[in-house]
């Protein structure tokens, strides 16, 4: 069942219950238009704001472990990978409401996957820089994964099931 993001209290009480994305991961993305082209090579294009993203993220903690969240309508998705050789454990996200919608933010460490033999690595937060992923969008919607942990993908199928 998906829950609504459309209100504070619906935020607030997931950024509460997920933990406000801290040490958490994204784990897949997938983004989908309602534009195609037909058998008779045809484009169709709708008029509205047809881009919907739907984002599954884990987290090290429970109950509340895996979820995914749909975004629909969406008006700005913008998306910096971590660098090579670093992590992309979430920092921290946040949900708000913004004109006419939603805008979720997540931040990642990108600290560097190894330290020095026997010691250890500080790693800054990248908190005050710009969002490694930001998506704004009319409306947007939640609701946990059961076993939703794991190597497992959800959107996209795995090279034996594709035939690659």
């Amino acid at each position: 069942m998906w829950n609504t993001l459309l209100s504070q209290p619906a935020i607030d009480q997931l950024l509460h219950d997920f933990g406000g994305f801290h040490d958490a991961c994204l784990r897949e993305i997938s983004v989908a238009t309602e534009n195609y082209v037909s058998e008779d090579l045809g484009m169709s294009c709708p008029s509205h704001l047809d881009t919907s993203v739907l984002l599954s993220f884990q987290r090290q903690a429970r109950p509340l472990s895996a979820i995914e969240i749909k975004c629909e309508e969406v008006t700005s998705l913008h998306l910096i990978p971590t660098a090579d050789g670093c992590d992309s454990i979430v920092w921290g996200g946040t949900l708000s409401l913004a004109e006419g919608g939603i805008l979720l933010a997540v931040n990642f460490v990108g600290g560097p996957m190894k330290g020095p033999p026997g010691g250890s690595v500080i790693i800054q937060s990248s908190s005050d820089e710009e969002p490694n992923l930001l998506v704004s969008a009319r409306k947007a919607y939640w609701r946990s994964i059961e076993n939703g942990l794991g190597d497992a993908l959800r959107y996209r199928r795995s090279e034996a099931e594709s035939g690659a």
